[in-house]
């Protein structure tokens, strides 16, 4: 019990909130003349694969600062999404195969499957709907079935 007076007076059991301690990345490099692209935030609802393309397409200037990308992938991230990219650890992210990795088998459940062409051919019109505006949903339906339907399958 002693020990445990004497090292809360010599505040050693307090976390140390140097910049070491709270950075993620304290030994990251930067590039010259850095400028971060504004991003589209990922709050954990969209498919996971559509977000990483997006951040690579923005960060591709600095592709070749791997120690760089890894870190400012959290600018991308709000809320879940975010939350999450903060309680790992710079081991579990070394490499940005690793991050990506990680990210893609947290938020997989995000990414929408494609219809079947058994659910596009079941898809009814509701009652009281135009035709335009049933074909319309229809056809937005369909252009997410992989592989694409060619226009003869669709009529």
């Amino acid at each position: 019990m002693e020990e445990t007076i004497r090292a809360l007076q010599a505040n050693e059991s307090r976390p140390n909130a140097s910049y070491g301690d709270c950075s993620l990345f304290p030994g990251m490099r930067l590039p010259s003349k850095v400028k971060i692209p504004e991003f589209r935030t990922y709050e954990g609802m969209t498919n996971p694969r559509h977000h990483l393309r997006h951040y690579r397409g923005k960060m591709l200037q600095y592709w070749d600062y791997e120690e760089f990308v890894i870190p400012s992938f959290q600018d991308s991230l709000t809320g879940v999404a975010l939350d999450w990219f903060m309680s790992l650890k710079a081991e579990d992210i070394p490499t940005w195969v690793d991050l990506s990795r990680k990210f893609i088998d947290q938020y997989q459940y995000s990414a929408e499957t494609p219809p079947t062409l058994l659910e596009l051919s079941m898809k009814e019109m509701a009652q009281g709907q135009r035709f335009e505006e049933y074909a319309t949903k229809w056809r937005a339906q369909a252009a997410k079935h992989i592989p694409p339907i060619s226009e003869v399958q669709q009529i």
